[in-house]
């Protein structure tokens, strides 16, 4: 079948492949954006261009077209495992030729008073990177442990996949960053609005993906891995809840970092984690791999929950309403619909899935911003041609 990995073998190439979460400390610190906040304002102004945007596609470009070069060609893990070595190592050169270009020098003097506050303000930054990192492995090491190497063969198969989406929100926050940065010295009102609109589009995507997988959930599994891989379905059915506060959670941590609360948000993060532990671990002993799956989403939910406290909290005006309570609602009727015609052909689902959702969103005016905009700019430009 089209994995030349047995599911025995799957754990072992865990074991020895960083999954791209395990990447995003080196991807970010390579990210002159996404070190803003770390450097006092007088010496660094955050930069307009969206350049950092260009180290994480770079890197998912070589680890995507290496590892699946590797496998039909090798059929070695640890080749693919060098595919990622080797897309870090290149994203770091192409931060630092995009830091150079702009003038930046690095140069190293005895300053222990200046490292010391440099080191006080990364450690946040650091720490929410590392608890993202154990937050998204629980499920995986409760799994591996309680239920054996089988049951972590068919969780990891399906998790992938949901671990590739969660680059959307981490590339989108990435390019977005410079600007969150430079607006929260300027204008509360154009953060929140910035943030709101983020934050909208990418919980409206994340919702179609979620119904979109868990729908054709057999499908998905029966093509990437055949059929010894079936016990997959139910897990990709259940892992697909937890995309959309995957992209909630990861979009409003960066924002909040973005924005000066790097702080609050690694006690936040600590917080879910220690939260986050015993109900694993509870939920894969008595439910085995599928409890642990459905751990996993609780998990990510409670943490989107977390962020998106702490986000109103420090962001009086982010329009929660707007930005996720009619895109959640509109999700949740679409689903319904989806269920209900599940037996239908998927062109015809997907069609009316889509019209549902789209006419939901379009009477609860969620878009009326960004229409707004789409037609001053128009008008502009259209006035300046003439």
């Amino acid at each position: 079948h089209p994995t030349p990995f047995s599911i025995s073998e799957t754990r072992k190439f865990h074991a020895v492949t960083p999954s791209i979460a395990t990447m995003t400390p080196a991807i970010r610190i390579s990210e002159p954006s996404a070190m803003i906040r770390t450097v006092p304002k007088r010496v660094i102004r955050p930069p307009v261009k969206k350049d950092g945007a260009y180290i994480p596609i770079t890197c998912m470009k070589i680890v995507t077209g290496g590892s699946v070069g590797a496998v039909w060609l090798t059929h070695n893990a640890t080749v693919v495992a060098a595919c990622y070595m080797v897309a870090t190592l290149v994203a770091l050169g192409v931060g630092y030729r995009i830091l150079r270009k702009r003038g930046f020098r690095f140069e190293c003097h005895w300053q222990p008073a200046a490292w010391r506050q440099l080191l006080m303000t990364a450690l946040p930054f650091g720490f929410i990177f590392i608890g993202q990192i154990l937050y998204d492995r629980l499920a995986i090491t409760a799994i591996a442990t309680l239920s054996g190497e089988t049951a972590v063969g068919w969780f990891t198969a399906v998790y992938n996949i949901t671990l590739v989406l969660s680059n959307f929100p981490a590339i989108s926050v990435a390019t977005l960053f410079p600007l969150l940065a430079r607006k929260a010295q300027q204008s509360a009102q154009s953060v929140a609005t910035i943030s709101g609109s983020l934050v909208k589009t990418l919980l409206i995507i994340s919702t179609l993906l979620a119904i979109a997988l868990a729908l054709w959930a057999g499908w998905i599994v029966a093509l990437l891995f055949g059929p010894t891989y079936q016990p997959s379905v139910t897990l990709l059915q259940i892992l697909a809840m937890s995309v959309p506060p995957i992209f909630l959670s990861l979009t409003l941590a960066g924002i909040l970092q973005a924005t000066g609360h790097q702080r609050a948000c690694a006690v936040y993060t600590g917080y879910a984690l220690l939260i986050a532990l015993p109900v694993t671990l509870v939920a894969t002993h008595f439910g085995g791999y599928q409890g642990g799956a459905l751990a996993y989403v609780f998990n990510y939910w409670l943490v989107a929950v977390f962020m998106l406290r702490l986000t109103v909290r420090c962001m009086a005006d982010f329009p929660v309403q707007e930005a996720i309570g009619w895109p959640l609602l509109a999700g949740v009727l679409a689903a319904g619909v989806a269920y209900a015609i599940h037996t239908a052909p998927p062109v015809v689902m997907l069609v009316t899935v889509g019209a549902i959702y789209t006419i939901c969103l379009w009477i609860s005016g969620l878009f009326s911003t960004e229409l707004t905009i789409i037609r001053r700019f128009w008008q502009e430009r259209t006035y300046a041609n003439s």
